[in-house]
């Protein structure tokens, strides 16, 4: 099945609704899995179901999206971490732009991918972080992923079948990690949550006082 410009149009709006606020004009870098996660869940309530995939660029660890019904196609929202010419979001095939075909797809098992998702959880959770990066990076990562989360509990929260999602591991999985890490933030760190109260005031509070009620 071909992607048509129509639909490419529809996933380009709906990735900039999380990405424009989340990202924004900040570097990618180290961007890409945190957003793989929350653009494969926002996709998913909109009716576009998406895989995770990973593997490497130029010897850089990488993730990425693929379009489950359209073979070949992929999603990638921070390629502009490897080209500053690039467009902030790629949708296209994966041979098709100069970068993207040198990603070096890598399968990963079980025991791999809950290291990834781990790594993924330690700055929303406070953990020790087993990357080294900046107490600034970590900042900006944990208010990235707090941002989409507080959108796409707001798309979930106006659907009739809402349970049917909240249900399935990944998005219990991803909101459990949210949760967990909003209360750790409310009692700890105030500048976090001013910041994006300051941002997304209606949809963090109702994300927020979810996560306080639990």
């Amino acid at each position: 099945m071909n992607l048509s410009e129509d639909e490419k149009r529809r996933i380009l709006g709906l990735i900039k609704k999380i990405t424009d606020i989340s990202i924004g004009s900040n570097d990618p870098s180290g961007f890409c899995f945190s957003s793989s996660i929350a653009l494969s869940l926002f996709l998913k309530i909109n009716n576009i179901n998406t895989s995770i995939q990973g593997g490497t660029y130029n010897n850089f660890h990488h993730f990425w999206l693929s379009l489950d019904n359209y073979q070949g196609v992929i999603i990638d929202a921070t390629l502009k971490q490897f080209d500053k010419n690039q467009s902030d979001i790629y949708i296209g095939e994966k041979d098709g732009n100069k970068i993207t075909r040198e990603y070096q797809l890598k399968t990963y098992d079980l025991i791999e991918w809950l290291n990834i998702y781990g790594i993924w959880r330690e700055p929303i959770l406070d953990k020790t972080y087993q990357l080294q990066r900046t107490e600034d990076f970590k900042e900006k990562v944990v208010i990235s992923s707090f941002i989409q989360a507080a959108i796409i509990n707001s798309d979930i929260e106006q659907m009739a079948d809402k349970n049917d999602f909240l249900k399935t591991y990944s998005f219990k999985f991803y909101f459990s990690t949210i949760y967990q890490g909003l209360r750790e933030k409310w009692s700890k760190n105030e500048k976090v949550i001013k910041i994006l109260q300051n941002k997304l005031p209606d949809k963090f509070d109702k994300l927020l006082n979810k996560a306080l009620k639990l």
